[in-house]
């Protein structure tokens, strides 16, 4: 046993992401054969394996962790002295509002392409008389000549 990168005592953690083991391969040949995803490589399982720790200590990590634990206890003390049953509703109510919130976002997004497709419909049937007018010659008119030969 020894210290490793992230100060705890454990096996010294082999980062040529290069090589890999036997258990690397089978996880990759499980995940491939189960997800329906790209194929992984032993490799980057390996990498996954290794770099989860590192990932998870990171300042980025700690720093997200800790905003969310202040948002939990915020909505804590936001619900402290109700009734379980009225603490249930009222999250409720909030998760509703929330999902109309993104609904009406969703709707007006889907009305915003909507004109912008109809305005790109109508300009390009406006194209399109132009483009045959100027074929046309612009009002000039082509003589087709009948007779005989």
């Amino acid at each position: 046993m020894t210290d490793t990168d992230t100060g705890h005592k454990g096996r010294t953690a082999d980062r040529d992401f290069t090589k890999f083991n036997k258990m690397h391969q089978e996880i990759a040949d499980y995940v491939n054969a189960n997800s329906g995803l790209d194929a992984l490589t032993p490799n980057q399982v390996k990498a996954v394996l290794l770099l989860r720790a590192d990932f998870a200590n990171s300042e980025d990590q700690k720093q997200i962790r800790e905003t969310r634990k202040q948002e939990r206890e915020a909505e804590a003390k936001q619900y402290e002295g109700l009734d379980p049953e009225d603490v249930k509703v009222l999250k409720a109510a909030k998760r509703a509002k929330e999902n109309a919130d993104k609904m009406e976002a969703r709707a007006a997004e889907a009305l915003a392409r909507a004109a912008e497709l109809r305005s790109a419909n109508e300009a390009s049937g406006e194209d399109l008389a132009a483009a045959v007018g100027n074929a046309q010659g612009e009002g000039e008119r082509r003589r087709i000549r009948r007779g005989s030969a």
